[in-house]
C-alpha cells in the first residue's frame, strides 16, 4: 500500500445569517493549526477555506485527484456544507480517505461516517497525525477521541485526546490575503478577518454554552508568532483585522496581561485592528483594559447574554445586570467599542424580558447581535440530551437568527416575532447619529444591509412556525 503523505484540510463556508461572514471573510484557525502539526510529523498539508474560494466542481475534482486524505473541519454552522463536500469527494474518488473534526463533529458522527472514514472528538493536532501513522504502519492503534464505523457499529475511543502547541501555518492557506474571492452584500470583495487563538475550552460552567470545558492555554511565544505570520501574509494599505477567537480569553488574567504586553510590542508601527471575545467581569480591571487599548484592540465582543437577572442566574452565568452596565462604561472609558452578544429565549424568558434586551441595546447605544437560544439534541458522544424533544432544528446552536427550539414560557413563533421586531429597531439607520465612532457607524450600515436581506426570511420563519401551531 502506498504511504499516505498529501493531506488537504478543508474549511466549508458558513451557512447562516452572520453579520461578519455576510460582509467579511473570517478565516478559522483550526485547520492551519492542524496543518502545522502535520508538517512537523513529516506530512505534506495544504489548507483550503471556502470563505476565501469557491468549492466548485473544478475545485473538488482537483482535491479528489491530488490528495490521498481530506480533513474537513466543521462547526454547527458549516456541518451541512461539510457533509455535502464529503459526499461529492467520495463520489469522485471512492478511495479517498475523509476525516471530520471540529466543534460538535463527534455529536453527529453517525451521520458524518456515512460519507467519511473517521471523526475526531476534541482537538486533533496529535490524534489526527497518529491516525495517519497507524494507517501507514498498518497498525490498529487506539487513538484517543477517534470515532469510526466498524461492522455497522459506531466505535468510540472515549479517552480525551492530548493537546499540542505548534505553529498555526497561515502560509499553507491557499489564497489567503487582505481580500477573499467572495462577494459581500454590498457587491464588493470581502475583507479578510484573521483568527488567532491563545486557548481553547472554558473555565466557566454556563448552562446554555456548548463550548468545551477542557481549558488549555498555548504559550505566549506561539501566539505572538502567529501574529507575525499573519503580518507576513497581509499586504496592502488596509489595516489587518485580527480577532482573538478564544471562548475563554479571561481564563487566566495574569497570563492574558502578559500576552497583551507582548502584542503591544509586536504590533508597534503596524496597521492592525484587534478584536476579541470577552467576558463582562474582567473589564472592571483598569490595568487590563489599558493593556487592551495599548495593544490595539478596537472592540471587545462581550457576552452580556441578557439584562434579565432571573435568566442570568438560571443559566449560571455568574454575572449581574449592573456588571453589564459597568462593562459598557469601562470599554468606552478606554476607547474600546463594546459589541454585545445577547441570547433570547431562555426557559426563564418572557415576552417582556426579550423585548427588554432590544430596549437595552437602544438605551445603551450598543452595536449588537441577538440570537435565539439554541439547544442540541446530542452530546459530544452522540447521546440524547435532556432537551432533545424540544428541538426544532438539531444543528442550529449559535448559527442562525431563526428560532429553533420550544421555550418554556412562550411559543417559538412569538419569540421569533419579538426578535423580528427588535432587529428592525436596532438596525435602523436613524441610530447612526447616536454613535461616537466610525467603527460603530460602519457596523450599523452593514447590519442594516444584512437586515434588508434577512427580514423576509425572518418573517417567513415566523409564519412557518405559526402555520405549524408552534
Amino acid at each position: 500500500m502506498k504511504k499516505i503523505n498529501k493531506i488537504a484540510l478543508l474549511e466549508p463556508s458558513v451557512a447562516a445569517e452572520c453579520v461578519v461572514t455576510e460582509l467579511r471573510s473570517q478565516i478559522r484557525c483550526g485547520a492551519p493549526f492542524l496543518a502545522g502539526a502535520l508538517m512537523e510529523k513529516g506530512y505534506s498539508a495544504r489548507v483550503f477555506a471556502e470563505e476565501i474560494m469557491y468549492f466548485d466542481d473544478v475545485f473538488l475534482d482537483r482535491i479528489a485527484k491530488e490528495y490521498e486524505v481530506v480533513g474537513i473541519s466543521v462547526a454547527l454552522n458549516t456541518l451541512i456544507r461539510g457533509f455535502q463536500v464529503a459526499k461529492a469527494l467520495k463520489k469522485k474518488n471512492s478511495n479517498i480517505l475523509i476525516a471530520f473534526g471540529g466543534p460538535s463533529a463527534s455529536a453527529w458522527a453517525d451521520k458524518l461516517l456515512t460519507c467519511s472514514d473517521a471523526v475526531f472528538r476534541g482537538r486533533a493536532e496529535i490524534s489526527f497525525p497518529d491516525w495517519l501513522d497507524s494507517l501507514n504502519n498498518s497498525t490498529d492503534a487506539e487513538i484517543p477521541g477517534l470515532v469510526i464505523a466498524r461492522n455497522g457499529q459506531i466505535k468510540r475511543n472515549l479517552e480525551d485526546p492530548q493537546v499540542g502547541d505548534g505553529s498555526t501555518r497561515y502560509d499553507l492557506i491557499e489564497g489567503l490575503g487582505p481580500y477573499s474571492q467572495r462577494i459581500n452584500l454590498f457587491g464588493g470583495l470581502k475583507e479578510t478577518v484573521y483568527s488567532i487563538f491563545a486557548s481553547t475550552g472554558c473555565v466557566r460552567k454556563c448552562k446554555f454554552c456548548k463550548s468545551e470545558k477542557r481549558y488549555n492555554k498555548r504559550s505566549i511565544e506561539r501566539v505572538v508568532q502567529d501574529f507575525e505570520n499573519i503580518m507576513k501574509i497581509h499586504s496592502g494599505s488596509t489595516p489587518a483585522g485580527i480577532m482573538l477567537v478564544d471562548d475563554c480569553l479571561f481564563g487566566d488574567i495574569g497570563w492574558i496581561k502578559e500576552l497583551l504586553k507582548r502584542l503591544e510590542v509586536a504590533r508597534d508601527g503596524r496597521n492592525v485592528k484587534f478584536s476579541a471575545q470577552f467576558h463582562v467581569q474582567p473589564t472592571a480591571d483598569n490595568e487590563l483594559m489599558l493593556l487592551f487599548k495599548k495593544a490595539g484592540f478596537v472592540t471587545l465582543a462581550i457576552g452580556f447574554e441578557t439584562n434579565n437577572q432571573t435568566s442570568l442566574d438560571h443559566e449560571l452565568k455568574g454575572t449581574r445586570a449592573d456588571e453589564n452596565d459597568f462593562a459598557i462604561l469601562q470599554c468606552r472609558k478606554f476607547g474600546i467599542v463594546p459589541y454585545g452578544y445577547f441570547i433570547a429565549g431562555f426557559d426563564t424568558d418572557t415576552e417582556e424580558s426579550v423585548n427588554s434586551i432590544f430596549d437595552y441595546i437602544m438605551e445603551k447605544n450598543l452595536i449588537a447581535q441577538v440570537l435565539p437560544m439554541g439547544l442540541m439534541n446530542r452530546d459530544e458522544f452522540g447521546n440524547p440530551t435532556p432537551d432533545a424533544e424540544r428541538i426544532l432544528s438539531d444543528i442550529s446552536f449559535g448559527a442562525t437568527i431563526f428560532v429553533s427550539h420550544i421555550p418554556k414560557l412562550m411559543k417559538p413563533s412569538k419569540l421569533q416575532e419579538i426578535i423580528n421586531r427588535g432587529y428592525k429597531r436596532i438596525t435602523s439607520l436613524k441610530r447612526i447619529s447616536r454613535f461616537q465612532t466610525n467603527y460603530e457607524r460602519a457596523f450599523l450600515v452593514g447590519l442594516n444591509r444584512c437586515y434588508q436581506v434577512w427580514s423576509q426570511l425572518m418573517e417567513n420563519h415566523e409564519n412557518f412556525l405559526k402555520d405549524k401551531g408552534l
